[in-house]
């Protein structure tokens, strides 16, 4: 079982439908609230469950990290995945390495790499 990071509540999370359902699995079985919705939903459907639910989006896709389209007052939280969907095993070891590391999320854009995650205080507009 691994630690989360201290922190006086736990994230919860949304993932996006792009997101390999081996997350999903893998968080679930560690007690974690993490939930997909049914496909097909708007962004904009999508970014509004963050704030209603306080759930953090889990994407591969780099528009919700956009904040032209949504701005920290859009969107609870981000995790935008920079790794290859096809590699089940290093996302679900990346994404346990941040959660051992990090408990709030709330207003952060965080950037999950293999090796690394940044992260952004505020939901901004990306350059890369």
């Amino acid at each position: 079982m691994i630690t989360l990071s201290s922190g006086l509540t736990k994230p919860k999370f949304l993932l996006d439908e792009n997101v390999p359902r081996k997350l999903l699995q893998s968080l679930t079985q560690q007690g974690i609230d993490a939930v997909f919705k049914p496909k097909g939903l708007s962004d904009d459907k999508l970014a509004s469950f963050t704030l209603s639910e306080k759930r953090v989006i889990v994407t591969n896709d780099r528009h919700f990290a956009d904040a032209l389209r949504f701005p920290k007052e859009s969107i609870y939280g981000v995790v935008w995945l920079r790794i290859s969907q096809n590699d089940a095993a290093s996302l679900v070891s990346s994404f346990f390495t941040l959660l051992a590391q990090r408990s709030d999320f709330k207003g952060l854009l965080i950037t999950l790499h293999a090796d690394r995650f940044d992260v952004e205080e505020t939901l901004s507009s990306l350059t890369k």
